[in-house]
């Protein structure tokens, strides 16, 4: 599968296609009220390589992406329960559940 150099390069190239394909689907799967840790992109992300998982949601992809179009990081970068490292949407940008699940590629 294809590293994409930045998020940006992974919205224009494969999310909002995907959208204006399935405009009616909620996640990147399709699917709803299940987990699915299958990986749908990879992209660096300040000099590391991150993996977006199928089940996380439109919705706050194209709000980090809205958000990157006006010059401004939307990510933090957090831990797991597991001691992982994730991506999070800054505060002003997050909600709870976060439906984006972006994490480290070991």
């Amino acid at each position: 599968m294809k590293t994409f150099s930045d998020f940006s390069q992974v919205m224009q190239q494969q999310v909002i296609p995907l959208r204006k394909e399935k405009p009616d689907w909620i996640r990147l799967d399709g699917l709803i009220g299940v987990g699915n840790r299958a990986v749908f992109a990879f992209f660096k992300y300040k000099g590391k390589k991150w993996r977006i998982h199928s089940d996380t949601h439109f919705r706050m992809l194209f709000k980090a992406y809205e958000y990157i179009q006006t010059g401004r990081d939307p990510f933090l970068i957090a831990k797991t329960a597991g001691d992982n490292q994730c991506l999070v949407l800054i505060p002003e940008l997050a909600e709870r559940p976060k439906f984006i699940y972006i994490y480290l590629v070991k």
